[in-house]
């Protein structure tokens, strides 16, 4: 019960205890007066004084929100080796509010640049109370608080898994300066930590987890719904919540943050396709791609009064090239293009763990050719062919001195890293791995100090070790010039000249006096090149997906069967214009394209359409497609034919109980394909459709193709069908006359002019027999003598422009299935 207490302090009671599930009193002793401390999100504490309060001893408030917890995104054993015991200075003064802010002698703090302040500040933060949030990791959608803690949970126990790990190389560390200090490490001038497999492998998990859970993650994901999601990968994105039933983008970051913490990254590399099926599949590619395209090494600052530093996002800083455009529709600045050739993580003031690209040059590997052919090639796909040769001259840690990590099943004979006697090759459980720690000079260390801070701009903290380490390299990165420490000013509004502001005040507040060099960078509007770049990343994914992660197993053998050389697809492809870089763009098209035919004849059939308007669209589809480029339809009728092939084999009562035919690449379409050049480029595709279409009724029907070019019984169930083929084939696929090839099309004029001249087309068939001939009209009649009297004359009429050996496969081709024509003698 309470006693004279205003209306507005209990309104104000009841606001109090929201997100606070108990608190209780003291001692029957100290009342009547109470006095209540309540601290609200750990950041705002109140003082109560109530008079005349009779209250039990616990109050349970029912349906408050989940208890606030602060989540690390950098975990606590990596902030204590940046950390000190407290020291208050000047008069001891009794602790005021803020509850788990409140330091005392002793606790453990760091000392940090605070960027959330308008006037930054140097600080001294307890490590219990930084690179965090409230509640990070919490998962509101679960009923108990033990669920919604899950992934904390998870967190906890694999941190305590790697701080062994990161112990055991702080702790080589210092033994190995302790020795020389002291004069005992003789020749060894580096010092070295070794891990089994099973330990390296826990440290890269790490890493990318470190990388994954921070605070540019969080933003990325924290959203209600899928239509706030705003990423560039927000298409994707939002299939996969389809997929997966998700109402938020949080679920899918929480989703993937668990999988990566519970794969088991086997020997056999099974992991690897397993992950992409269990999380988002480009996040699990993002994973992979940190493990097996980077090796680890671990540098020191080879001076002793020099130190790394920490930030928000240290562990998602990269060092490598990128690009920025302008979007033409909304005027946003994006990235376009980047690379990550290093990247970072601090593991104390002495200590950094730096991941190299596998594509930069390795020159004991490199001794083997083809190891360095490999290099060079993926080098150029990911780099020389995408960016600027000014941009890629630009790499600050191209000199680097760090290496690969030496093992337990390798060693190095002339010069050249071979494996020992008796290993196969394998990765096995009992590897050893002696990672160096190598000494590196002030620029290198300045440098990477200088790429985290260029980084800062939506950071809240810069921890460190010591001020005087602090200012020089603070002072080294504000000074430095642009093309070499950045401070690259794009017109967007994303905090970086604020956080440059903020950083020239604290240099000026440690004693700097030099001058702060930054520039200004003026982002162009999107250019097709990037567009390009963009939709062959799209191209690129859509077929990784659907190979890695559906397994569609008709995609999967048509491109398995396309890269082998012996299928001819890439030379009739390249004659086209395309190239590797284009093949996997129109391969997606190509599919989508046979998809959005097949759904409007679904469509069409599911609503009573009726068969004469159907085959008007389908007839209407197709003419839009003959107007893409040469090269995409060549694919789409390629792959149309394959799934056309398939899907009568599936049906074909002929074919139950047998296997579907194989996948067909090679067709006579290669043939016109490569002897483009004496086609105009608008018939092409023209010509493509007609040859393919030909070639699927061949292969559907086989020795049961009706030989429309015999006599007819008139009497026999055959007459109606072979005219009607006839007519349809002469309709569907136009007349030689307009073939695109300007020898032909001369002939065929000729021979048009010459038939109706001497009346040829109303002649009767000799004999009794009666032809197919016999049956059609005139227009029909016209084009079957046309096509009879150019293929006389077809080869003396283009063997100036094409060899005799193509050009008699060409003639086969173009009068069997371009334009099918009776056999010579016929009539």
């Amino acid at each position: 019960m309470l006693d004279s207490i205003d209306p507005a302090a209990v309104v104000l009671i009841s606001w109090l205890f929201v997100g606070c599930t108990e608190f209780k009193l003291p001692p029957p002793s100290r009342q009547p007066q109470l006095y209540i401390r309540f601290c609200i999100s750990n950041v705002v504490c109140v003082d109560l004084n109530f008079k005349s309060i009779t209250l039990p001893s616990t109050i349970n408030i029912m349906g408050s929100a989940p208890e606030l917890q602060y989540q690390h995104f950098v975990p606590q054993f990596l902030l204590r080796n940046f950390s000190h015991p407290y020291k208050p200075t000047g008069p001891r003064k009794r602790s005021k509010g803020k509850g788990s802010d409140v330091v005392r002698p002793g606790d453990t703090v760091v000392r940090s640049i605070d960027l959330t302040l308008d006037d930054p500040v140097i600080c001294e933060k307890p490590i219990k109370r930084i690179l965090g949030q409230m509640n990070m990791y919490d998962d509101k959608t679960k009923p108990s608080l033990k669920e919604q803690r899950e992934l904390e949970e998870l967190f906890g126990k694999f941190e305590n898994q790697a701080a062994r790990i990161f112990s055991k190389i702080t702790k080589a560390h210092a033994e190995h300066e302790e020795k020389r200090r002291t004069g005992k490490c003789g020749y060894d001038t580096r010092g070295g930590v070794c891990l089994t497999r099973a330990e390296r492998d826990c440290v890269r998990k790490f890493l990318f987890i470190l990388f994954y859970r921070n605070s540019t993650h969080h933003r990325r994901f924290n959203h209600d719904d899928a239509s706030k999601y705003n990423s560039s990968d927000k298409e994707f994105v939002r299939e996969h919540m389809q997929e997966k039933g998700y109402e938020r983008p949080l679920n899918v970051w929480f989703d993937n943050l668990k999988a990566i913490i519970e794969v088991d990254m086997d020997l056999e590399g099974k992991w690897q396709k397993e992950l992409p099926k269990r999380m988002y599949p480009d996040d699990a590619m993002w994973f992979i791609n940190h493990t097996e395209t980077y090796f680890m090494s671990i540098c020191t600052p080879a001076k002793h009064e020099e130190e790394f530093i920490l930030t928000d996002n240290s562990y998602g800083v990269f060092e490598g090239p990128n690009t920025f455009t302008r979007n033409k529709e909304t005027g946003e600045v994006e990235g376009s293009a980047y690379c990550p050739l290093h990247t970072f993580a601090p593991v104390s003031p002495k200590l950094m763990i730096i991941l190299r690209c596998n594509y930069l040059p390795s020159p004991l590997e490199d001794a083997d050719e083809e190891v360095r052919k490999w290099r060079e090639k993926a080098r150029k796909m990911a780099l020389d062919n995408i960016f600027s040769e000014e941009l890629l001259s630009k790499r600050l840690l191209k000199d680097l001195p760090v290496a690969k990590a030496r093992n337990n099943y390798s060693q190095i004979v002339d010069d050249r890293l071979v494996f020992l006697p008796g290993h196969d090759g394998t990765r096995k459980k009992d590897h050893r791995f002696v990672f160096d720690i190598f000494p590196i000079n002030s620029w290198h260390v300045n440098s990477i100090n200088g790429i985290l801070f260029d980084n800062l701009a939506r950071s809240t903290h810069v921890v460190f070790k010591t001020i005087p380490a602090l200012a020089r390299t603070l002072e080294w990165y504000l000074a430095a010039p642009c093309h070499v420490a950045g401070k690259i000013i794009i017109d967007m509004d994303d905090g970086r000249e604020e956080c440059l502001r903020k950083l020239e005040v604290i240099s000026r507040s440690l004693g700097s006096t030099k001058k702060t060099i930054t520039g200004k960078l003026s982002v162009p509007t999107e250019d097709p090149a990037h567009d390009a770049l963009r939709k062959q990343f799209t191209a690129n994914r859509f077929m990784w997906k659907k190979l890695a992660v559906d397994e569609d197993e008709d995609v999967r053998e048509f491109v398995k069967r396309m890269e082998k050389p012996e299928s001819g697809f890439l030379l009739s492809y390249t004659a086209l214009g395309g190239s590797r870089e284009t093949a996997d763009e129109d391969m997606d098209q190509a599919k989508r394209m046979w998809k959005l035919r097949v759904d409007i004849d679904k469509w069409s059939a599911a609503c009573g359409v009726d068969g004469a308007t159907r085959q008007r669209s389908r007839e209407l589809v197709e003419a839009a497609y003959r107007n893409l480029a040469p090269r995409r339809f060549l694919v789409y009728a390629k792959f149309w034919r394959a799934m056309a092939i398939q899907h009568f084999a599936r049906i074909d009562p002929r074919r139950r109980g047998t296997s579907p035919p194989r996948l067909t690449l090679f067709g006579p379409e290669d043939t016109i394909a490569q002897l483009n050049r004496v086609v105009r480029p608008e018939c092409l595709n023209q010509l493509f459709y007609n040859v393919v279409t030909i070639d699927v009724e061949n292969r559907k029907y086989g020795s049961v193709w009706p030989d429309i070019w015999e006599p007819i019984n008139p009497r026999g169930h055959t007459m109606f069908l072979k005219t009607m083929v006839v007519t349809n084939i002469i309709n569907e696929l136009g007349f030689i006359r307009d073939s695109g090839i300007k020898e032909i099309e001369d002939l065929a004029r000729e021979a048009q002019v010459d038939i109706l001249k001497r009346d040829l087309h109303n002649q009767e068939s000799e004999g009794l027999e009666v032809t197919v001939f016999d049956l059609l009209g005139e227009g029909e009649r016209i084009e079957i003598l046309t096509r009879m009297m150019v293929r006389e004359r077809f080869t003396a009429a283009l063997k100036a422009k094409i060899r005799t050996g193509p050009l008699k496969r060409f003639k086969e081709v173009f009068f069997e299935y371009a334009y099918p024509t009776p056999p010579i003698g016929w009539r």
